[in-house]
């Protein structure tokens, strides 16, 4: 069986203030096709401005593993501030295989 798992990093700070990054929110959320993870992005992000997220491969080359995607919210109730957010975003190709355990 074969499925896609996207993987979010959700993180924030406060807009125009010296404050740190910090992450909020992680989830996970599994679809049966590439044109569902397309749909799904399309609808949390529509066109908002997109970056390149890398990690390190061999010999430290730097390997592109997904987007982070940038878009600001309004006033959050708990502190009343505008927020700037940015979302890591990763998408997996998972073939899943069914073993028994003895």
């Amino acid at each position: 069986m074969k499925y896609y798992e996207v993987h979010r990093d959700r993180t924030c700070k406060a807009i125009g203030k010296n404050s740190d990054w910090y992450k909020w929110d992680k989830d996970t959320n599994e679809f049966g096709t590439v044109a569902n993870v397309k749909k799904f992005l399309r609808e949390e992000y529509g066109s908002c401005k997109r970056s390149k997220m890398y990690r390190d491969g061999k010999d430290n080359e730097p390997l592109h593993i997904g987007f982070i995607y940038h878009y600001n919210t309004p006033k959050c109730s708990y502190d009343d501030q505008p927020k700037n957010n940015q979302d890591w975003v990763e998408v997996r190709e998972i073939t899943a295989e069914t073993i028994i355990v003895k």
